[in-house]
């Protein structure tokens, strides 16, 4: 098996010898649930009854992506892409969550929020705060992020409470970065805070009495579903851990590392973990794979079982420990999915993600994907599974608001399928030089499997664009610029979009020009860096904090003269240097963040300047 790398109300503290307890008193939520474990749907409803809940629930989540954050993605590119996206319409039913918008779940770290690690606090909290607004769940994954499986109650109610009153606190929309403040955090509201994930999926009996008297509704970090008899198609459902955990003894049974007894927490609920299952050699053609997936699997993860294909449904076991790209890793989620579906029990897919994995800064963690192909396994997965009429796809916490008080799905298999318009990613403006020759494709996608026709009006002269495949090609032959309207058709709706694209001379820049000037920036912003107040600076006392404040300056003049000698690439290692040392050398605050962005936008004018002739 393969094991994962990972991951208020008003509160009474008792103190018992050398421990701080912190035991919620909120009447929030009672613990009169009662739902037994068991692989069948809730309340005698029959499979063709119940809607496929599809749940994506992302951890961490220490990357922004907003713009001047220093990258792109993460939590901004996952809901951008959700905010418009909605569950199949069925017959309108909002009791099956028929036409509502599909949100996800969020299990935050609450230090990204307290302290620079990947990105600026506020920047964390913007983003943490419109994912509020914008109607996702959030959920607690602790303050720090460390390994549990040791913890007493105590130190569990420390890592869950401080969380809790750490994104409880109110946001500021006003606060910039460089200048956070830690009275403010993502303003989340106190009662909607209902679920918890441990990291590295490490926990213990105390971890689960801590969720209680922390007043948490449910708990989704026992890996379920690796029993011989569970074959993907027969997944538990979610249940209260009154007797429990069935997943957690039979890993206890196997002997498993770092898996204790699990005594019973009556009303406490488990979304457990399942794992996906890799498509077996008789499936991977009608994903468009032609050889084995699961060799492959095997070949890099020694312990992996070819014959059951499971693997823990997390995006980084599946791409740090089975180094899947994307067609294998779309090919696994869609054939798990079908497994649900074809011949299966409709129990909820929960997949675990984590947001910083979509995001630029994390760019080389997984060399076999891309960034843009991570994020295209979500965008395209949760695009397949809503052509489906019976998924709909909800927050963790909306699967037990339902199974409280389920309602069938009103026309069963024989919904009708939502025609929706065709996707189409906006390639961005852009910039030619005349004679040159050109090819970009337009990327389209169709939710429904429609074929699809492109076509785009006022191109500039010389360039045409192939309809089916959305090439557009040629050579420019006119200066000047125009606005590209690209109009993608599935035969009964049809998505537009328009950039503007420029032709320009092909006069070339002298780059001893280029390089001259960057070189004149680079040393402004040293004589800038002199400059500024020693206080800036880190250092316990004014005569380091100067020091520091010199270093840095040492190393952007010698930048500037490496520009001045033709040295582009010296250039930018030195600038790296510089970048590697600014959260040492230099204090959190707008003058941090101006001199890195100032840097950054150097060094790719620089890199344009690669291989040319000085």
């Amino acid at each position: 098996m393969l094991r994962l790398f990972h991951c208020f109300f008003k509160q009474v503290y008792i103190i018992i010898g050398l421990y701080l307890f912190s035991i919620s008193v909120s009447p929030a939520y009672d613990y009169s649930d009662n739902q037994p474990y068991s692989q069948l749907p809730p309340q005698g409803l029959s499979v063709s009854e119940v809607p496929l809940f599809v749940s994506i629930g992302f951890d961490d989540n220490s990357l922004s992506g907003l713009e001047d954050s220093g990258g792109t993605g993460g939590m901004t590119w996952i809901l951008d892409f959700l905010r418009n996206k909605k569950n199949p319409a069925g017959l309108g039913n909002p009791l099956t969550f028929d036409s509502t918008p599909i949100r996800v779940s969020f299990f935050n770290t609450s230090k990204y929020q307290e302290e620079i690690v990947k990105d600026d606090p506020v920047f964390i909290k913007r983003a943490w705060n419109t994912a509020l607004n914008d109607g996702h769940e959030v959920g607690i994954h602790t303050v720090n992020h460390l390994h549990g499986s040791q913890f007493n109650t105590a130190q569990w109610n420390t890592e869950i409470g401080g969380a809790i009153t750490h994104l409880t606190k109110p946001f500021d929309e006003n606060e910039q970065p460089g200048n956070s403040n830690s009275a403010s955090g993502m303003g989340a509201n106190l009662n909607n805070l209902y679920g918890f994930r441990t990291p590295f999926l490490e926990y213990n009996n105390e971890t689960f009495s801590a969720l209680v008297q922390q007043g948490l509704t449910y708990d989704t970090s026992i890996e379920e579903g690796w029993e011989n008899t569970i074959d993907g198609t027969n997944f538990p459902w979610p249940y209260t851990l009154d007797s429990g955990s069935p997943g957690n003894q039979d890993m206890l049974e196997r002997g498993f590392p770092n898996k204790f007894p699990i005594s019973g927490h009556p009303g406490l609920w488990e979304l457990g973990v399942n794992p996906v299952i890799i498509p077996p050699d008789s499936a991977t053609s009608q994903y468009g794979i032609n050889y084995s997936i699961r060799e492959k699997v095997l070949a890099n993860v020694s312990y992996f079982d070819v014959v059951s294909g499971k693997i823990t449904g997390f995006d980084f076991n599946l791409w740090q420990l089975a180094k899947l790209n994307k067609a294998e890793t779309l090919a696994t989620l869609k054939y798990t999915l079908d497994l649900r579906l074809q011949n299966g029990n409709r129990a909820p897919f929960l997949f675990s993600a984590h947001s910083e994995n979509y995001g630029s800064k994390n760019a080389a963690l997984f060399s076999q994907i891309s960034v843009r192909e991570r994020q295209e396994v979500i965008e395209e997965f949760l695009q397949y599974a809503r052509s489906k009429p019976e998924v709909r796809i909800v927050p963790y916490q909306t699967v037990i608001n339902w199974m409280r008080n389920p309602s069938a799905i009103d026309c069963g298999n024989s919904c009708p399928v939502d025609t929706l318009p065709p996707e189409v990613t906006n390639p961005g403006n852009q910039s030619n030089e005349l004679d040159e020759s050109v090819e970009l494709t337009i990327h389209a996608s169709d939710p429904n499997d429609f074929d699809l026709v492109i076509t785009a009006d006022n191109l500039p002269d010389g360039l045409s664009i192939d309809s089916v495949s959305g090439l557009i090609s040629g050579i420019a032959t006119t200066e000047g610029t125009k606005i590209v309207t690209i109009n993608v058709d599935n035969g009964e709706l049809s998505t537009t979009l328009s950039f503007h694209w420029e032709i320009t001379s092909n006069t070339f820049e002298d780059p001893w020009e280029i390089i001259d000037a960057i070189g004149d920036r680079i040393d402004n912003l040293q004589e800038h860096n002199d400059e500024l107040s020693a206080r800036n600076f880190k250092g316990f006392r004014y005569r380091s904090r100067r020091a520091n404040r010199y270093f840095i300056s040492f190393f952007l003049q010698q930048a500037a003269r490496q520009c001045w000698n033709g040295r582009p690439r010296d250039s930018i290692s030195s600038l790296n240097y510089v970048l590697s040392k600014l959260n040492r050398k230099m204090r959190p605050g707008s003058e941090r963040v101006l001199l890195r962005r100032n840097i950054l936008r150097e060094k790719a004018n620089l890199q344009a300047l690669l291989g040319a002739d000085f």
